[in-house]
């Protein structure tokens, strides 16, 4: 399957990769599926050493009018449980419905975030993306 992309998951791989100065970060990566033994599309991979041991950290990203909602969020969650990452992080440019917000935290998989912290390191970025967004 060719690698797809699109401006939003163009935005966070770039963003990851200021933040994650000591890892690899890779767009459109390429992981075997445990199950199938077929090549899976993740968005954004970061891999690097933590204590030791190597993380890879899946990025999902979604760019659309319509805040995600459950089905999208356990979609994610089910194809990662078979991929070889340790944790999941989704994005979406909408946000995400109240109801996929009260998912609980899995194993190893985090919650649906509620954005971006306003005083926190992305706040600017976003706010460029606003910006952009309203012209």
């Amino acid at each position: 399957m060719p690698a797809r992309s699109n401006d939003f998951q163009a935005t966070v791989y770039f963003v990851q990769t200021h933040l994650a100065s000591d890892a690899t970060v890779t767009e459109s990566a390429q992981l075997r599926d445990r199950i199938t033994g077929e090549m899976r599309e993740v968005d954004v991979l970061i891999t690097g050493h933590m204590g030791g041991r190597l993380i890879q950290i899946g990025i999902e990203c979604r760019d659309r009018n319509r805040k995600d909602c459950v089905s999208w969020v356990e979609e994610m969650r089910a194809k990662h449980d078979d991929l070889p990452t340790d944790q999941l992080v989704l994005v979406s440019r909408s946000g995400f419905s109240a109801s996929a917000g009260r998912l609980p935290d899995t194993t190893r998989r985090g919650r649906p975030g509620g954005g971006v912290h306003p005083d926190g390191r992305l706040s600017a970025a976003a706010a460029t993306s606003d910006q952009a967004k309203d012209r």
